[in-house]
């Protein structure tokens, strides 16, 4: 069996948020919940003055924390996010940016990052190697009126596991979003399988430590790995 310990963490809140996010933890519909957002949202929303107040309160916790590695979505308001909360350690953890790990694509402006060259330009000390130049093309291939499925993401969320798995590192930081986390821990029960304290929903700038084992050889390509999820107690 081997093992990581993961740190998983909801980027605070956006301008599509301060609406619809109440909305949704009061019982409202999807669609609704997407109505909202779509109300209140810009391209590549960044973080609201509520949102770096919440990350800053994490990063009190976070302070006790010790990745070795922190991996963020591509779109501003997770690399803020993850910039406040681990801060105490930006200087010497590596940060690298996957494209897998953004909200679901399509529909949803939030969900379309800036250019590479955009993204370079705010935030020099992240690695960006995996983000492909010019337009969202990722975003664009869904375009305005269609949302990623739910299957889709789920198959990013599981890339990510497998990414994560043929890390090095035993301690890691995943910076990502709401949609990203709920594939994640519900989408795939096959092969991510999670305890009822992972899978619950996730709120903006909520901090979750998780152990993540499997057993099958990451590099075995007819065998799945089977990732396990199990939320530890809090430090």
């Amino acid at each position: 069996m081997q093992s990581k310990i993961i740190h998983l963490v909801r980027h605070g809140q956006a301008l599509h948020n301060v609406r619809a996010e109440p909305a949704r933890t009061a019982g409202c519909s999807f669609d609704r919940f997407l109505d909202l957002m779509r109300q209140d949202e810009e391209i590549d929303n960044d973080l609201t003055p509520t949102g770096i107040e919440q990350a800053t309160h994490v990063r009190e916790t976070a302070a006790s924390l010790t990745p070795q590695l922190i991996l963020v979505s591509p779109l501003s308001r997770a690399i803020d996010t993850a910039n406040i909360v681990f801060g105490h350690s930006s200087t010497t953890v590596p940060t690298v940016c996957l494209e897998n790990l953004r909200e679901r694509n399509g529909l949803l402006l939030n969900g379309q990052r800036r250019t590479l060259h955009y993204l370079q330009g705010k935030f020099p000390r992240i690695n960006f190697e995996d983000i492909t130049g010019g337009e969202d093309t990722l975003w664009h291939s869904f375009g305005a009126e269609t949302l990623e499925t739910a299957e889709a993401c789920s198959k990013r969320a599981y890339d990510s596991l497998l990414y994560v798995a043929t890390r090095e590192e035993e301690e890691i930081a995943v910076v990502a979003h709401g949609g990203l986390f709920h594939q994640l821990t519900t989408g795939l029960p096959e092969l991510i399988q999670c305890d009822e304290g992972t899978s619950k929903r996730f709120h903006n700038c909520e901090l979750r430590t998780v152990k993540m084992s499997w057993t099958t050889k990451v590099d075995i390509d007819d065998a799945p790995v089977v990732f396990q999820l199990e939320l530890m107690p809090k430090r």
